[in-house]
């Protein structure tokens, strides 16, 4: 998937763009080309925090939507689940028909499930800890 993202994204860059993209200069368009390049790279070898800041520097340059997709799997990447439901989601917002929106919406409904169960073992053991801390504070 993130080989035909690219290709896309890259034909995107060259040729459409959003509203938002359309007004940027051909430096700010070739450098956001670079930086998501890098970021791809980074990506690939699991580098997922340095390529988020090379995905979102290129986003800053030319915000393309669908760099969005690549910036919320950096997220997933480094357990940022809840940052990452955020970006996906916004990336819906921005892009709803496209041609990947029912993938998405899968990694968001995976994402909620996973943060569910993260949030429910956390509260498990904050309550075992602290049944443990009454129970030693009784003993003493």
């Amino acid at each position: 998937m993130m080989r035909s993202c690219l290709v896309g994204l890259i034909a995107m860059l060259l040729v459409y763009g959003s509203a938002n993209a359309l007004a940027q200069t051909p430096q700010e368009k070739a450098l956001a080309k670079k930086r998501y390049k890098v970021g791809e790279q980074l990506y690939k070898i699991s580098q997922y925090d340095r390529a988020l800041e090379e995905f979102e520097k290129a986003y800053k340059l030319y915000p393309l939507p669908e760099m969005l997709d690549d910036i919320a799997r950096c997220h997933e990447g480094l357990a940022n689940l809840e940052k990452a439901i955020e970006t996906y989601k916004l990336s819906l917002q921005k892009q709803p028909a496209s041609p990947h929106a029912s993938v998405i919406r899968a990694r968001i409904k995976s994402l909620e499930e996973r943060l569910a169960r993260k949030k429910k073992a956390e509260q498990e053991k904050a309550d075992a800890a602290a049944a443990k801390a009454k129970a030693e504070q009784e003993k003493a």
